[in-house]
């Protein structure tokens, strides 16, 4: 009985290269079926696209099958940009964050802090939660002491799941690899000064929007680096939003002691 697949299924096929006795298994989309015998029209062979290519291949029916791997790419991506995850490389986990799914809508494009990663979904799996709560065991204090009950604190104090982040901030809408130059700057400024001197500047929320915009027009005008002189050789645009979160801060600062004196006032009041 022939294997019957729907146009647009993705599948894998035995792909043989010019080279005898060689053979690669290879995901792709079912193009549509193909006689190969008119005098037996029967559908005992498929066209068959890569993924990510135009070429075309004709494929035996016997040398295309359906493979786990293959059925997830039809299940919605499980992360979201930011998310930190782990990946398989030569059997070692290591860390990264998802950027997003790449246009193959098979391979996962990850972010190390260094470099660009293109990995499979079966190689890629949400970091390790962190260990569970140790309850100590109870002492000794007699029959029905609060220590002896201590052990059950814990127990049914919430359903198995539950994390309590409703309203609270969501990271994973950072583009991480544009903070990584935000970063470079901050290590510069560190290296230059001193760590934090930036605090201790005077008017500190108009100086810096004065460098913000510096550096904005230097970017506008002569181009992506600060490769003047006296530059540091990074990027204006990411000293620039170094110089507006400076900016930010300050403004925080004044916002939070100005919220405390009108308590106080009411308080004396």
């Amino acid at each position: 009985m022939s294997k019957r697949f729907e146009v647009g299924e993705l599948v894998n096929f035995k792909y043989r290269p010019q080279h005898p006795g060689r053979s690669l298994a290879v995901a792709g989309r079912i193009v549509s079926p193909c006689i190969i015998n008119p005098e037996n029209p029967t559908r005992n062979a498929w066209v068959v696209s890569p993924i990510g290519t135009r070429d075309m291949y004709v494929v035996n029916e016997y040398d295309i099958w359906r493979d786990a791997a293959v059925e997830t790419i039809k299940t919605p991506c499980p992360y979201a940009k930011g998310d930190e995850v782990e990946y398989r490389h030569n059997g070692q986990w290591r860390e990264a964050h998802f950027v997003e799914l790449h246009k193959d809508k098979r391979r996962h494009i990850l972010h190390d802090g260094l470099s660009i990663i293109w990995a499979l979904p079966e190689d890629v799996r949400w970091r390790k939660a962190p260990p569970p709560l140790q309850v100590p065991a109870p002492q000794n204090e007699g029959v029905g002491s609060k220590s002896e009950q201590s052990g059950d604190l814990f127990k049914g104090a919430c359903k198995e799941g539950t994390k309590d982040d409703g309203g609270k901030v969501m990271y994973r809408y950072l583009p991480f690899t544009s903070l990584e130059h935000v970063n470079r700057v901050l290590m510069y400024g560190a290296h230059k000064y001193a760590p934090d001197n930036w605090k201790k500047v005077g008017d500190g929320k108009m100086r810096y929007f004065d460098a913000a915009m510096r550096h904005l027009a230097a970017w506008k005008e002569e181009g992506p680096k600060d490769d003047g002189p006296k530059g540091s050789g990074l990027r204006h645009l990411a000293h620039a939003a170094t110089c507006c979160l400076f900016a930010l801060w300050f403004e925080d600062q004044e916002l939070n002691k100005a919220n405390t004196e009108s308590k106080d006032n009411g308080q004396e009041q």
